[in-house]
């Protein structure tokens, strides 16, 4: 969210206007692709720092659409650039992606007391620490 809207997108008009539009559609399907279900109220036209206290840019039904996460992130995302080697942990550490045909076979780990440890052919464990061999 850019830092000059997150006021008006914390602030009870819109929050009311926002229940108040999906509570008025019939179908509750994204409105572009009509595929999934919809879950972000976007504003067809881009709020700035120009328009954002003009209600009838902000606050107008004419001005919204419901759309899926998808939709949305073609519309905001779709300039940025997606990178396949690296992902998220389940920690949000940023880690390196291994495709599946080129993982290795792991076996379970034992903690015997922080010695090193075969964790698998080109990577040990000393201590907490995984080390890959050369």
């Amino acid at each position: 969210m850019k830092e000059y809207a997150e006021k008006f997108y914390k602030s009870d008009a819109w929050k009311k206007c926002r229940i108040a539009f999906i509570k008025s559609l019939p179908d509750k399907t994204c409105n572009r692709c009509k595929e999934k279900p919809g879950k972000i109220v976007h504003h067809k036209e881009e709020i700035t720092p120009l328009n954002i206290n003009n209600p009838m840019v902000t606050l107008n039904f004419e001005n919204l659409e419901y759309v899926c996460q998808d939709c949305h992130n073609k519309e905001h995302h779709s300039n940025l650039a997606v990178r396949e080697d690296v992902m998220f942990d389940s920690d949000g550490n940023l880690v390196k992606n291994i495709p599946p045909h080129k993982k290795q076979r792991c076996f379970p780990l034992r903690d015997r007391g922080g010695g090193l440890q075969k964790i698998h052919r080109s990577h040990t464990r000393e201590g907490g620490t995984i080390k890959e061999s050369r």
